[in-house]
C-alpha cells in the first residue's frame, strides 16, 4: 500500500471578491453591494462615488450599500483593506 501526505497552508494573499454589479430590487438576490471573501472583515474604508465624482456612500467597515435613492448606472468604488487599496466600478441595475 501507499499513501500521500497533503499539507494545506493558509494563503498569504488577500482573498476577496468584489462584485461588478448588483440589483437592489427587493428580491433578496444581489440586493446589496459589499466585499465578499475570506478577508471581508478586514475592510477599513469603503466609499462609493457617482459619475460626477461626488462621494455618495462612505463607511469604515464592510457595511453593504443598498443603492437606495440612486439611479441605474455605473459607480466608482474605493476599498481599503489592511495596507491595500482596491478601486473599480460597480453597475447598479434595477
Amino acid at each position: 500500500t501507499s499513501y500521500y501526505e497533503v499539507i494545506i497552508k493558509d494563503c498569504p494573499y488577500t482573498q476577496l471578491f468584489i462584485p461588478n454589479s448588483f440589483t437592489p430590487n427587493g428580491d433578496n438576490h444581489n440586493d446589496f453591494f459589499f466585499v465578499h471573501g475570506q478577508d471581508k472583515d478586514e475592510v477599513i474604508y469603503f466609499v462609493i462615488f457617482n459619475r460626477w465624482g461626488q462621494r455618495i456612500y462612505e463607511v469604515y467597515n464592510n457595511t453593504p450599500w443598498d443603492g437606495k435613492g440612486h439611479q441605474i448606472g455605473t459607480y466608482t468604488y474605493l476599498i481599503k483593506i489592511l495596507n491595500k487599496h482596491f478601486t473599480g466600478t460597480v453597475d447598479l441595475i434595477k
